[in-house]
């Protein structure tokens, strides 16, 4: 579904999904200047579309959760459910409707012409945690545990998901509320979870993954360590210097991204980037990001990033921060304001003398074609700069990665040839002279080192 479809019906009018869409966010406490940014309407229209679909629940005697149209609970009921949520919570919270939580359903084994029709395999029925198979059953209770709402949605695990257009179906509606500002991820059909079994950080990348609604809300980001804020920040940023330079450039996802460094750049060079101006305005640009990077894709800093967060467990903006310390050369003027901004804001994220001291002792000391090695969290792993040369055509020359068997634990950021960075790596032929930068952990060190001896 592009933009047009969503926004306007087909006789040319404004749809009834948007016109909701912007009561929605009125009544959530969105201003009607964030509503005309948001939906490209004008004041006139926006007030319009409010008051059209005040109107329109006025004249219904029932909402509903489903296509059931079970009853959507009046306001008094809303009253008295709030009431005893907030009786029986620990911290007594406030204005709560409806509480949602999932289920695993046992069922047998279903047989493969069944798993056919619904598109999914044997497998996916199956959850590894319970050691059962069974379809998952969402619900929504009020607070005397009456049913509301339910619905089975995505057989088997989230894991079984990982990847491209795996989800099949729409599921509940989602409503997204950032407590954070920087990923972008309220409005991107990416969601990134780390597989506890085998260790791999993948997204679930469908359009069934998107919000059907989003809430952005700065009073949500008051609370957020001041570090925390400015790390999480630099995400946006990050996202939109690379869109900006990368090789799937896109109109609209250029006006994002300049959008977003622009206000990145007046947040973060200002005597309060936490005042509520400046967080209403970080809430906007982590959006636009995160629209940005969904038309144009990351660029080199998200590699490297992702290599420390799995391996070494640093959070991805803190790892974005670190990685950008070196990424002078590559983006010169956009290094040069994040230093500014980090500078400004006196955000700590240097590498200390001792890991500087000890990855030029690595270097010296590593054995085979190793040209450069970087102590990281004290140790435990080692980032390496492999070049490869012709006395090593019997074993690397001509093959692909899997082909040479580096060491599962290991993550092959990129591939540097004649200046210029290859991040699709698995089907490229390594040639002389290419230059690999992988993450080892500590222990498959030497294996990489005989590898490449």
């Amino acid at each position: 579904m592009d933009g047009s479809e969503r926004r306007f019906a087909p006789n040319g009018l404004i749809s009834t999904k948007l016109r909701l869409s912007c009561a929605i966010r009125y009544f959530a406490g969105a201003a009607v200047y964030d509503l005309v940014l948001t939906h490209g309407m004008g004041r006139s229209t926006i007030y319009s579309s409010i008051w059209g679909i005040v109107d329109v629940v006025n004249q219904c005697d029932a909402l509903g959760f489903n296509e059931d149209n079970a009853p959507f609970p009046s306001i008094a009921e809303q009253e008295e459910i709030a009431a005893g949520f907030h009786q029986r919570s620990e911290v007594g919270f406030d204005n709560v409707i409806g509480a949602i939580d999932a289920m695993i359903v046992t069922i047998d084994l279903p047989d493969r012409t069944s798993c056919k029709e619904v598109g999914v395999g044997q497998k996916s029925f199956h959850c590894s945690r319970k050691d059962k198979y069974g379809l998952v059953l969402l619900a929504i209770c009020d607070d005397q545990c009456r049913i509301r709402w339910a619905d089975i949605t995505q057989p088997g695990k989230a894991s079984d998901y990982q990847g491209w257009d795996l989800v099949q179906n729409k599921g509940i509606y989602k409503i997204g509320i950032p407590t954070l500002s920087g990923t972008g991820a309220e409005a991107t059909r990416t969601c990134v979870m780390t597989n506890p079994e085998s260790g791999v950080k993948l997204g679930m990348n469908s359009d069934f993954s998107v919000f059907d609604e989003v809430i952005l809300d700065p009073v949500l980001t008051v609370t957020v360590p001041r570090e925390q804020y400015f790390f999480s920040g630099m995400d946006a940023y990050v996202h939109c210097i690379k869109s900006l330079a990368g090789r799937y450039r896109h109109p609209v996802g250029d006006t994002y991204s300049q959008s977003v460094v622009s206000i990145c750049k007046e947040v973060f060079t200002h005597d309060e980037m936490m005042s509520e101006e400046n967080r209403s305005k970080l809430m906007v640009a982590s959006y636009l990001g995160g629209s940005a990077i969904g038309m144009t894709m990351v660029g080199l800093v998200h590699p490297f990033s992702a290599g420390l967060s799995v391996v070494l467990g640093t959070r991805h903006c803190i790892s974005n921060c670190i990685v950008m310390q070196a990424m002078e050369q590559f983006y010169p003027d956009a290094f040069q304001v994040f230093m500014t901004m980090v500078e400004k804001q006196e955000i700590d994220i240097t590498i200390s003398p001792e890991d500087l001291t000890m990855g030029a002792l690595l270097t010296h000391i590593r054995k085979g074609s190793i040209l450069k090695a970087h102590s990281i969290m004290h140790g435990f792993a080692e980032l390496l700069e492999i070049e490869v040369r012709d006395n090593l055509d019997s074993k690397i020359l001509g093959k692909n990665i899997e082909q040479i068997n580096i060491p599962n634990n290991t993550i092959l950021c990129c591939i540097i040839r004649n200046n210029d960075f290859i991040f699709n790596t698995s089907n490229i032929l390594l040639e002389q002279n290419d230059r690999l930068v992988c993450l080892v952990s500590k222990k498959d060190v030497k294996q990489i080192e005989d590898l490449f001896e």
